[in-house]
């Protein structure tokens, strides 16, 4: 909300207020600006933040959480103000976090959030440097190391996914940068989404033509990043995508696996979609990530991949999620055979009643056939 006007005090005095906003400025979610305030450049006021009185935001200044800013406070650089910071300062750089005086002068070059997994976690995982930590959902769990992968989140592709705040990819420019294991399974899979069934972004590691691929609509544009293969089976794959200053780049272990011209950006997507969900390894519109997580980085500028050395393979899933009859294929016939068994207790067509465990319970029930459904509604 934007509340300008009225009188402010600053420099020992009282003064007519006006908020001035410009540039790429954006004010966005419950946040307010009040008073006096200045917001230019690539500056935001999200999620809860107060900004009050004569205070300052500019260049790539982000104030979130339910932080506070009064007075006549100056933010520039890629100050980031987070949890219940109250204060007035000026600062160029660093995390403002808390009731302290001087910021945290701990931070990566032109990151907006970043998920290592370094650490244990069963529900929050949390952010490299500030509060906007990430929600593990469903049966993700964590797990110490995997395939050579110290620190992951594993993923089995029914219902198992890691929900984001949405201010991590609310900006113009952006860079997406994953540590990925793919096991295989269902043919189309989202790792990466981010908006809703109309307006969106994803990231797939095999298409329905069978190759990675990054899309990105506002629902009346569509563009894509389109690979010549797959994500291997069974290995991590480092996978970045950049969209910034109207080009678009997909990089598959350091090497450019397609680029384009791409006039939208993160912000025109979730200014189409009704709702603005991110998710790792969930999808409104493709079947869930079946495999694992090293990391999930978040630029506003190009950054370099971390130097990880992976090494090892797993065997991939062979197995399609749904498909009862073991035919290789999931379709409606399937859902018909799972019914029936639900009706008559037997159904000779059911030959592995695991694929339709959509419900990781070890028994089925109709709440599978449910989700199931669904899943077909997305192909």
């Amino acid at each position: 909300m934007v509340d300008g006007g009225g009188w402010i005090y600053v420099d020992n005095g009282w003064k007519q207020g006006a908020v001035r906003l410009s540039d790429n400025a954006v004010i966005s979610d419950s946040a307010v600006v009040a008073g006096g305030v200045t917001v230019s450049g690539n500056a935001k006021v999200l999620q809860k933040a107060y900004i009050a009185d004569g205070v300052t935001l500019s260049e790539n200044a982000v104030a979130k959480g339910m932080a506070y800013a009064y007075g006549k406070g100056g933010y520039s650089g890629q100050v980031i103000l987070d949890g219940d910071y109250a204060n007035e300062e000026t600062l160029k750089s660093g995390i403002g976090f808390g009731w302290l005086d001087t910021a945290n002068p701990k931070y990566t070059d032109g990151m907006i959030s970043g998920y290592g997994f370094d650490s244990e976690c069963s529900i929050w995982s949390q952010d490299r440097h500030a509060a906007t930590d990430a929600i593990l959902c469903g049966n993700a769990q964590w797990t110490k190391e995997r395939t050579s992968a110290k620190g992951v989140v594993s993923l089995d592709g029914i219902g198992s996914y890691i929900e984001l705040d949405n201010s991590v990819v609310k900006t113009d420019d952006l860079q997406i940068s994953l540590g990925i294991l793919w096991k295989g399974g269902s043919k189309v899979q989202d790792v990466f989404f981010a908006g809703d069934e109309k307006a969106y972004m994803r990231l797939t590691p095999s298409n329905e033509n069978g190759v990675a691929e990054f899309t990105i609509t506002d629902g009346k544009t569509t563009k894509s990043l389109t690979a010549d293969k797959a994500l291997e089976k069974g290995t991590w794959s480092q996978v970045s995508v950049r969209i910034i200053d109207g080009k678009g780049e997909l990089i598959i272990n350091n090497k450019s696996a397609a680029s384009a011209d791409v006039s939208l950006t993160p912000l025109n997507v979730l200014s189409a979609s009704e709702n603005d969900n991110v998710y790792i390894g969930k999808s409104s519109i493709a079947s869930d990530f079946n495999g694992a997580v090293d990391y999930c980085n978040f630029w506003f500028k190009p950054a370099d991949e971390p130097d990880m050395k992976y090494s090892g393979k797993e065997e991939s899933d062979s197995f399609i999620m749904g498909d009862v009859d073991l035919n290789g294929k999931f379709e409606l016939n399937d859902a018909v055979i799972l019914q029936h068994w639900l009706l008559t207790g037997k159904d000779e067509k059911l030959k592995s009643w695991e694929m339709g465990n959509f419900t990781p319970d070890n028994s089925l029930d109709v709440f599978d056939l449910t989700v199931m459904k669904r899943e077909l509604l997305k192909q």
